[in-house]
């Protein structure tokens, strides 16, 4: 019966044998009436999905229109769904099910949520499902994988929280694994167990699944993030940030316990606040462990690389900064910590101490956990083409002592300076005769006081 209206239809679509696909229910339709009760237009439609003889999803809306031969339902005009489960509920413009690809797709003003995923004024939304596995009678159904784009798309769970302009997800791996991709303006993606915040313009996040309690339990595995970039994280006692990256990756290897990091910027912008450390470069990595906290896993960092670089460090005398640095490696485990710097011509400048330090390289040890809020340094050796200005105090008078060396080490503790090689020693030292003075000699060794204030003793060798 072609073009034929009915008042108060009902549709069931079955398979061979004889199990129910789906029940629509409209106070009139119109269209092909036939034993497959295909290309029907519905009013008030009402349609409820099956899985194994139980209702699964509800679909309610305007107007409708029934294709049992292409096996799909479109449904439109203040659209309501929801699964009998309560698992997913939505309103929208307008709503598609295909049976075949067991695709729900969501179209206008879509608002609502599939499990823990919600949204709001979406423009759409893209779920593909299957039977939960362990559902004897299939009345649930399993997300397999969403798509949404619109504003308002975000994720709630105990472990992570994500807020996006569009999302795919999808399921990998029998399900152990969740990838994500999608964009925001900025996005802002959020793991509870590192107390780690990214936020930027687009994202590829995947993430472990497990089972427990009833619920998928997720972890950090590995994001890829690009667009003004920013991360930040709460290591015991500390907080670190990074801004200005262009792009950063991130992996998260929780059995190893170890987790790594890497990402270019103009500048980055790297700072731990606890220590006082701050540092731009061009190019970064870093690496460290995950040190189990009150069932967190933060991220301490033991290694930090950075290349085009300049570093601000606070030392137990007063602040540092390393210039002109091509590279530069910051390590700290168990209590030590150690800085390299290369360069064509890097410097050291250490106001507190009126000291101006020139090298090739330049490295620095010491220790940590002595001055809260500063690194104790211990010693400092430098390589290639040393120039050393310091400024010192004798008597009531301020002295400039000027060497240059091919290397020098300078030992903290024992407050003694040693240049060696073919070197040039020069200045007003009241120790070099006073007035500008300039000596060679092949090794020099020039004694402080313990506050590095004062110049008590010069040494030189002789040929």
């Amino acid at each position: 019966m072609e073009g034929t209206e009915f008042e108060k239809v009902e549709i069931v679509a079955q398979t061979d044998q004889g199990e129910t696909l789906w029940r629509i229910r409209a106070d009139r339709g119109t269209g092909t009436l036939s034993e497959d009760n295909a290309q029907t237009d519905l009013r008030n439609v009402e349609a409820t999905l099956y899985q194994k003889e139980e209702p699964a999803v509800v679909l309610i809306g305007s107007t409708g229109r029934a294709d049992e031969k292409a096996g799909e339902i479109a449904v439109e005009g203040n659209v309501r769904a929801r699964a009998v489960d309560g698992s997913a509920s939505l309103s929208c413009d307008r709503i598609k099910w295909n049976r075949d690809a067991r695709l729900l797709s969501a179209y206008g003003n879509v608002t609502g949520r599939l499990g823990t995923l919600s949204f709001d004024s979406a423009d759409q939304v893209r779920a593909r499902f299957d039977n939960k596995e362990g559902d004897v009678k299939g009345t649930s159904l399993m997300l397999v994988s969403a798509f949404v784009i619109g504003q308002g798309v975000t994720f709630r769970s105990p472990e992570v929280e994500l807020d996006a302009k569009s999302l795919t997800a999808r399921y990998a791996d029998n399900r152990t694994r969740l990838v994500w991709e999608g964009s925001g303006t900025p996005f802002r993606a959020y793991w509870k167990a590192q107390d780690l915040t990214v936020t930027g313009s687009n994202f590829r996040i995947t993430q472990s699944v497990r089972q427990e309690g009833g619920r998928e339990v997720l972890a950090l595995q590995s994001g890829v993030f690009s667009g003004n970039v920013s991360a930040r994280w709460t290591p015991a006692g500390d907080t670190v940030t990074l801004t200005g990256l262009s792009e950063w990756t991130v992996t998260v290897q929780q059995q190893e316990r170890r987790w790594n990091a890497a990402g270019k910027g103009a500048p980055i912008r790297f700072e731990s606040k606890a220590n006082n450390l701050k540092a731009t470069g061009a190019t970064l990595s870093s690496q460290g462990t995950l040190d189990a906290r009150g069932g967190a896993t933060a991220m301490a960092v033991e290694k930090l690389s950075l290349t085009n670089a300049t570093v601000d460090l606070q030392l137990q005398d007063g602040p540092a900064t390393l210039r002109n640095l091509n590279d530069f490696t910051f390590t700290q485990t168990s209590g030590a910590w150690q800085a390299v710097g290369t360069g064509n011509r890097l410097q050291i400048e250490y106001p507190a101490k009126e000291f101006v330090l020139q090298a090739a390289k330049a490295t620095l040890k010491g220790v940590t956990g002595q001055n809260p809020g500063a690194y104790e340094w211990q010693t400092a050796d430098l390589e290639g083409n040393v120039e050393a200005v310091v400024v010192v105090t004798q008597g009531d008078q301020k002295q400039r002592l000027r060497a240059t060396a091919p290397s020098a080490s300078l030992d903290r503790q024992a407050a003694i300076l040693t240049l060696a090689g073919d070197l040039t020693l020069s200045g007003n030292l009241t120790l070099l005769g006073g007035g500008e003075t300039t000596v060679t000699s092949p090794s020099i060794r020039v004694q402080f006081d313990p506050t590095l204030t004062e110049v008590v003793r010069i040494e030189m060798s002789t040929p």
